[in-house]
């Protein structure tokens, strides 16, 4: 018995041959490849789509054109727009400024959609500030509705009561790490 090993043949799987078809269909576009990848994607252009949203909300062309350009999402920010235009009394100029200025515009949407309809629009443009000053709108949102259901308290009252938890979470979480980790005390810097 011989120990001689068979010539193994290299064919072409299927995926190496789409890809060898498509970067040749690929190359013989007047385009380069990049720019067709992202032309043909089934996800489209967001800044497109943004610019798109916010014309047809009634916002300017440059400011349109401007805060598309400088969002990191273009397509969450004229979600965010487009949802607090349409579900709220808030003008949508004024939902594009509060939208630019979060980290998460659906969770402010969303925020100010839902304490809007709980509050029957009496403070709709305040619910907007309020959902965009708080770090967890959803948490905030929750905490305004959920009070209003259970106690007989306003808008503005339930909304300072929600974001004033807010605050003091944030002012006991650092006091709690240094207690667990006391090398993360921040000392002092000194001018020289």
């Amino acid at each position: 018995m011989s120990n001689r090993r068979l010539p193994v043949h290299r064919f072409p799987t299927a995926g190496a041959a789409i890809a060898l078809a498509s970067s040749v269909a690929i190359a013989g576009l007047p385009i380069s490849p990049a720019q067709a990848l992202f032309r043909f994607s089934p996800r489209g252009n967001d800044y497109e789509i943004c610019a798109n949203r916010l014309l047809s909300a009634g916002i300017a062309p440059e400011e349109a054109a401007a805060s598309c350009a400088a969002a990191l999402h273009p397509r969450d920010l004229a979600s965010c727009v487009v949802s607090i235009d349409s579900g709220t009394p808030v003008a949508a100029v004024d939902a594009l400024t509060g939208c630019k200025r979060v980290r998460r515009p659906l969770d402010l949407a969303e925020c100010v959609v839902d304490v809007d309809s709980d509050t029957q629009s009496v403070a709709s443009i305040e619910s907007l500030d309020y959902c965009r000053r708080s770090l967890l709108p959803l948490e905030f949102s929750s905490c305004v509705v959920g009070l209003r259901r259970e106690i007989d308290l306003g808008a503005i009252a339930a909304m300072d009561i929600c974001i004033d938890a807010d605050d003091r979470a944030i002012q006991y979480a650092p006091s709690v790490l240094l207690e667990t980790n006391p090398s993360l005390r921040l000392t002092p810097f000194e001018a020289r």
